[in-house]
């Protein structure tokens, strides 16, 4: 005779359903673990065989189904920071970082970086598919002049107003200073400084992540990406360091030489470095950089060679050359960003139409001063920096 106190077994695995079922019994679900409860739970095999599923992990709580839930945790999920199911809410940027090690620095979880929207400007012309206007570069949040636009206009309004206004005024009853020793190594050190730039950014993107000509947008994590970034904001600093060539002229009292194209040009590179590092245009703009960073090479050797003085003027004989090959990189970038304006990938538009414009720009103002300096007369004055 069976005792009164135990149960068949039917009786028990139905006692067992009751408990998993109930909501109060539940423990919440990381990303992922649902599948796992699902394949793992089982209250032993019945007359049909079958696995008995308790309800939190096949439904969310007020009847939502089961796909909405798994969507919802799955968005969720990426915008804690988590990676594989694991709750990884921190991420350490502080190896991101420019600047000492140990300045250790964790950044609060932030949102992964979405696709953009999807748009097409047809009637643009554009045949990527990103949104227009590009988002802010997680991997640089708290670096520093990247957060907001206000340092460098603050930087490029200052510059402006002290090359054409209050320097000039300020040294028209002064002598021009002699800089001689301090022009030639900032010429040689920005040689040096433009070659590395050019040759580091070509491994790291076309040897290491395999760009091509017309680069996708990158925002990874990859090792190779991160130093991409990192080396960029170091890129953003030599360009603004760059300000100081005009300085240089105000206080020798080369006023003449303090032209619109020369502040133009340092007033947009600036801006573009600050794009480039501050809302992800590296892989956009990476065949601009490595091409601008070889003419730079060019042109500060030869500034290098015309601040040594007129012994070596004879050395100068190249410097028609160097402008052709100023010229010829616009060509190459009107070229680049029109093939971007008709490519279909995830190129942001806001990017394309800037190299665009401002190729169309530099390649109109070098034009007009190569004829004005080589063909309306024999031979223009070497001035040198």
């Amino acid at each position: 005779m069976k005792n009164s106190g135990s149960k068949t077994k039917h009786e028990r695995v139905h006692a067992a359903h009751e408990v998993v079922s109930d909501p109060r019994n539940a423990t919440p679900l990381l990303p992922g673990e649902g599948r796992r409860r699902k394949e793992t739970t089982t209250l032993g095999k019945g007359r049909t065989g079958s696995s008995l599923q308790p309800r939190w992990a096949t439904e969310c709580p007020l009847s939502i189904p089961r796909e909405t839930c798994s969507a919802a945790a799955t968005t969720l999920a990426s915008r804690l920071g988590w990676r594989r199911g694991a709750a990884a809410f921190r991420v350490d940027r502080a190896r991101l970082l420019p600047g000492k090690g140990n300045n250790r620095r964790r950044a609060a979880p932030v949102a992964a970086m979405e696709s953009a929207t999807m748009k097409m400007g047809s009637s643009l012309g554009f045949g990527g598919t990103s949104s227009w206007f590009p988002t802010r570069d997680r991997r640089t949040l708290g670096w520093p002049l990247t957060d907001s636009p206000l340092p460098v206009a603050i930087i490029t309004a200052v510059y402006v107003y002290f090359v054409k206004v209050a320097g000039p005024r300020w040294m028209s009853k002064r002598k021009p200073f002699e800089l001689k020793n301090v022009i030639l190594a900032y010429n040689l050190l920005a040689a040096v400084f433009s070659g590395f730039f050019a040759l580091r950014f070509a491994k790291l993107a076309y040897w290491d992540r395999g760009y091509t000509f017309l680069q996708d947008l990158d925002v990874s994590d990859e090792p190779a990406s991160l130093e991409i970034v990192r080396l960029s904001w170091w890129l953003y600093m030599f360009k603004l360091s760059e300000l100081s060539s005009t300085v240089f002229y105000v206080l020798r009292r080369k006023n003449d030489q303090v032209s619109g194209l020369h502040v133009v040009h340092h007033v947009i590179v600036a801006w573009n470095v600050w794009l480039n590092v501050s809302h992800s245009a590296q892989s956009h703009t990476m065949f601009v950089v490595c091409v601008n960073s070889f003419v730079h090479v060019c042109t500060y050797s030869y500034y290098f060679l015309a601040a040594l003085g007129p012994a070596y003027r004879k050395w100068l004989w190249w410097k028609q050359y160097l402008t052709i090959v100023q010229i010829m990189q616009f060509v190459l970038y009107l070229i680049h960003a029109v093939c971007l304006l008709f490519a279909r990938g995830n190129y942001v538009p806001l990017f394309v139409w800037l190299e665009f414009g401002q190729a169309v720009l530099f390649f109109s103002l070098f034009v007009g001063f190569y004829v004005r300096s080589y063909t309306q007369r024999k031979g223009p004055p070497l001035k040198g920096e």
